[in-house]
């Protein structure tokens, strides 16, 4: 089972936190991990799963942090979908500066996560995504989210 891991790097007056594995019961076991600092920077792109207890813990990581200013980078599709689904699971003092988009092609039956980036393909208030892109080799790739429903956490 991949438990979820969490390890810090500190980068000037920011700490980044850097998340692997399962957003499960086992983020509670970092919880006293996280230092009361003005602003933190977590990097969510080895998340690969979250489930109902995960959920519960990461509301209570957020409640802890309430006074910091949090910035979520490299967010997986399986935590945007969660920023969408559960009321409080991003509070007013975190924000997404980068998340993956996921498109897939038929010809070669593969999927490309494409990382989207505020100020380059998003702002807080629009996306305007692609509706197909193509790889180095000419192959087409359609993207694979409902997209009035992933992009529901862009305020529009």
């Amino acid at each position: 089972m991949n438990r979820c891991q969490v390890k810090s790097v500190k980068k000037n007056d920011t700490v980044e936190f850097i998340f692997s594995g399962s957003i499960d019961e086992s983020l509670a076991n970092y919880l006293s991990v996280f230092p009361n600092v003005p602003t933190i920077t977590m990097n969510l792109e080895e998340i690969i799963s979250i489930n109902s207890v995960g959920i519960r813990e990461w509301i209570n990581l957020m409640t802890k942090l309430a006074t910091s200013k949090i910035t979520l980078i490299n967010c997986p599709k399986v935590f945007i979908d969660q920023v969408n689904m559960v009321k409080g699971f991003l509070p007013t003092n975190t924000h997404i500066e980068s998340f993956y988009v996921p498109y897939f092609s038929e010809t070669t039956n593969t999927e490309k996560k494409i990382l989207f980036t505020k100020g380059k393909h998003f702002t807080d208030s629009s996306v305007n995504p692609e509706d197909t892109i193509t790889d180095n080799a000419g192959n087409t790739y359609e993207i694979d989210v409902v997209v009035n429903k992933y992009f529901k956490f862009i305020k529009a």
